[in-house]
């Protein structure tokens, strides 16, 4: 195996909470990633979605990809697929999690508060 032609693949199990992850990769040649056995599309701030190309570093979270699950899931399978063609190799791989909204129910309550008929007597000066 050469130091500049060369592949790899890690594999690692995590727990997610219900809400949106947004998976960013930086990377010096191609790259892939599944969560949970589903390929993610990776998008580019240009939108190109060809991510497994021969590429310069550019910065850590070049290549973006989202994943939503519905409710808290142990044990998912995460694989990021690299492979490194010639110069320089580098990668990284890293998430951000947005909570889901609150439900409903909890804005219907907040907003009624706001709206009911409550005064503050607040009092004057001295």
């Amino acid at each position: 195996m050469g130091d500049d032609t060369f592949s790899a693949r890690w594999r690692g199990n995590f727990n997610f909470k219900k809400g949106t992850y947004t998976f960013k990769i930086g990377s010096d040649d191609g790259v892939r990633l599944w969560v949970d056995g589903i390929p993610i599309t990776l998008k580019d701030s240009s939108g190109n979605t060809n991510s497994w190309i021969p590429q310069p570093w550019e910065f850590s979270d070049k290549w973006k990809g989202d994943v939503s699950f519905a409710a808290f899931k142990s044990n998912v399978p995460v694989v990021l697929e690299y492979y490194e063609n010639q110069i320089d190799s580098r990668i990284t791989l890293s998430w951000e999690y947005t909570p889901p909204p609150p439900p409903i129910s909890a804005w219907i309550q907040v907003f009624g508060d706001v709206h009911s008929n409550i005064s503050i007597d607040l009092g004057g000066g001295p």
